[in-house]
């Protein structure tokens, strides 16, 4: 059985390549041809360019002062040590080379793949793929080949008309449709009523295996900050727990070095995904407004909270709902909520979805009735 996964793995975004990381070693527990389809188009990797209008003067001028930007954040900030990581992370765990690079959507094959797995992250996300039909399977595939969508999705807690018609022109050609979140099955099936609800793929791997790739750091006690967005309230209620735990606080800064941020605590700007690993796992807590983030608590099972990043929150409250602890979403220093994490029973609802989810993979690829 020859299979291909189509995903974001090149975004300098840990919850982007650990999914991917998470998805292919699952799969490859069903058959050892397991390879990401290296598809690295334009408009993911530079979003302020479109095919639409690239040469306009405005995102030429826009164009230029990113890559100004680019340029200070890595040679002056040190920013190209942690892309470094990243591009070190997708050849020794996800197996990609630059040997077949695809950048354009019509040129996208799956070659002779049995099966093509549409996998988890943002990828229906119109607004960050730009209507990119390649992340919905319109790919040149065999005949024969399947197309899966496992953990897809789409990313807002709003959609909108045009946005669910670009979607559902193609989830009608896909054999086996799951997605994230409830909300999106919730949207989605006015078009398809078969959607799955199932796991992150991040979930489907025991903690031990995450462990056992993760970077360590001699860190003492302490609260471990990872703010995507950098919410004001998060900064807040991690200086809350961190007095009232009297421990410090080490933050995981998604945006590389920062000046302003050396004299508040202590930070790890540029933290590669197993660095990301190995400082959650090693946190007494977290507190964080990313949805891997939690996804990565809940793994290592510490007790945190989540402040929900607005329009989006969706991702995290489905998740926290369906593990029946919707009250460590926080929204300021004042709803912290009374008590600890049982985990001896989101343990036990988590291996019931894990469960699920597994089915419908092994449904899916043909291995069980």
């Amino acid at each position: 059985m020859n299979i291909k996964m189509l995903t974001f793995h090149t975004a300098k975004n840990y919850g982007a390549v650990l999914q991917a990381y998470a998805l292919r070693r699952i799969l490859q527990t069903y058959s050892p041809r397991v390879d990401i389809i290296n598809y690295r188009p334009l408009t993911i990797r530079k979003r302020h360019m479109t095919e639409k209008n690239k040469y306009s003067v405005h995102l030429l001028v826009k164009a230029f002062f990113n890559k100004m930007c680019h340029w200070i954040r890595a040679y002056i900030f040190g920013r190209a040590l942690k892309d470094q990581k990243f591009l070190s992370f997708e050849k020794d765990y996800l197996g990609v080379t630059d040997d077949f690079i695809f950048t354009d959507r019509l040129s996208v094959s799956a070659g002779d793949a049995d099966y093509v797995v549409l996998g988890s992250d943002q990828i229906w996300n119109c607004r960050l793929t730009h209507y990119d039909p390649v992340y919905l399977g319109n790919i040149k595939t065999k005949h024969s080949c399947r197309l899966i969508a496992y953990a897809a999705s789409i990313g807002n807690d709003t959609s909108s008309h045009n946005e669910l018609e670009f979607i559902s022109n193609y989830i009608k050609h896909i054999s086996y449709v799951s997605v994230r979140e409830e909300t999106a099955q919730r949207v989605l099936s006015q078009y398809r009523n078969d959607i799955s609800v199932v796991l992150d793929p991040v979930f489907l791997l025991p903690q031990e295996t995450w462990r056992s790739i993760a970077s360590y750091y001699n860190e003492k006690d302490y609260v471990l900050l990872y703010n995507m967005g950098s919410a004001s309230t998060a900064n807040l209620i991690a200086h809350r727990i961190a007095n009232m735990m009297h421990i410090d606080i080490v933050e995981i800064f998604p945006g590389g070095r920062s000046l302003k941020k050396f004299y508040r605590h202590k930070i790890y700007p540029l933290a590669g995904p197993l660095d990301f690993i190995g400082l959650i796992a090693n946190a007494r807590y977290v507190v964080t407004s990313s949805f891997h983030g939690t996804a990565f608590a809940i793994l290592f099972n510490k007790q945190f909270l989540t402040i929900a990043p607005g329009d989006v929150s969706s991702r995290v409250r489905d998740l926290l709902t369906r593990l029946d602890i919707a009250d460590r979403v926080v929204t300021s220093v004042d709803d912290l909520p009374a008590t600890d994490i049982d985990y001896s029973l989101v343990n036990a609802r988590l291996d019931d979805e894990r469960k699920k989810s597994i089915d419908f993979l092994e449904k899916a690829l043909g291995v069980r009735g």
